[in-house]
């Protein structure tokens, strides 16, 4: 299994190795290589892309654009549910990071600290 894979399975699980267990079980069920991507479709994950696309459409206040990413993340069979507590997520972390610099993101921690660096 990929490194980012197995990153996202631990925060998933949250500490549970048989919440984890069972993930990568089922993710293993799909293809032998576990892959980010997996992953993330078989939580219902919007990714730290979508993630970052919609606090951006957020912040810039562009009404459209927010809700033309909504409608493709949740297009792509996302979980609404899963997409509202990512977005908490995400904002907590960018909080953290913004007030001490500790980098709390859980997903692929480089790419997310480029990103969160514009906002």
């Amino acid at each position: 299994a990929e490194d980012d894979a197995l990153m996202i399975i631990s925060h998933a699980a949250d500490g549970g190795l048989r919440d984890a267990l069972s993930i990568l079980d089922q993710c293993s069920a799909i293809d032998n290589h576990v892959t980010k991507q997996d992953v993330q479709d078989l939580l219902g994950l919007a990714g730290v892309a979508g993630i970052f696309k919609l606090v951006d459409s957020i912040v810039s206040k562009d009404l459209p654009k927010m809700l033309e990413t909504i409608d493709q993340i949740l297009s792509e069979g996302r979980d609404p549910t899963q997409l509202v507590a990512d977005l908490i997520q995400y904002l907590r972390d960018l909080m953290i990071y913004k007030e001490t610099g500790r980098n709390t993101f859980y997903e692929t921690p480089q790419e997310s600290l480029e990103m969160k660096k514009d906002l």
